[in-house]
């Protein structure tokens, strides 16, 4: 399962819990941490949720860790009064050294972005006829045909095919 496909099942999972039946709590494994969240203003023993509920999300994610398709995450659920349950899952880093998740990793978001936002939106735009994927990116953002991008179209960017540099670096 690509890593953006089991990050939106993780947070599809989350957001269908049941209204909160009991507390959980998981045992601890494989380098992962669970505990209720120390948010401010989540409450604690009123952040219920079935129990085996969390405990199927987080199997879901260590199975994903043991496939070596990630090498580790986090993994929040929470109500409107903030996190109430969280567990962090693998390494956030494999090399040099490993370093164990944690609770506070910064992620780079871009991927989820894209599937959650970017493609909702365009497609929305494709189907009000504003703009259709074999057009090409600077028909709608002048400028861009420069340095050779002239022929990349809507579609190269949403599929990845663009020819394009993958990622920049992120340095917080």
């Amino acid at each position: 399962m690509p890593r953006s496909t089991l990050t939106i099942a993780c947070l599809l999972v989350g957001l269908t819990l049941p209204p909160p039946l009991a507390l959980a709590q998981t045992p601890s494994t494989q380098a992962r941490s669970s505990r209720p969240a120390r948010t401010p203003g989540a409450a604690s023993a009123s952040g219920r949720f079935d129990r085996t509920r969390l405990v199927e999300i987080t199997k879901v994610v260590e199975a994903a860790v043991t496939r070596k398709e990630l090498p580790g995450a986090v993994v929040a659920v929470g109500t409107e009064a903030g996190v109430a349950w969280q567990t962090t899952v693998g390494q956030r880093m494999l090399q040099p050294a490993p370093e164990p998740m944690t609770a506070d990793t910064i992620f780079d978001a871009a991927s989820l972005t894209k599937v959650v936002a970017t493609t909702t939106a365009v497609m929305m735009l494709v189907e009000q006829g504003k703009l259709r994927l074999t057009d090409r990116v600077a028909v709608h953002l002048p400028g861009f045909e420069k340095y050779g991008k002239r022929d990349i179209t809507i579609r190269h960017l949403m599929t990845h095919t663009s020819g394009l540099r993958p990622d920049r670096e992120f340095n917080p």
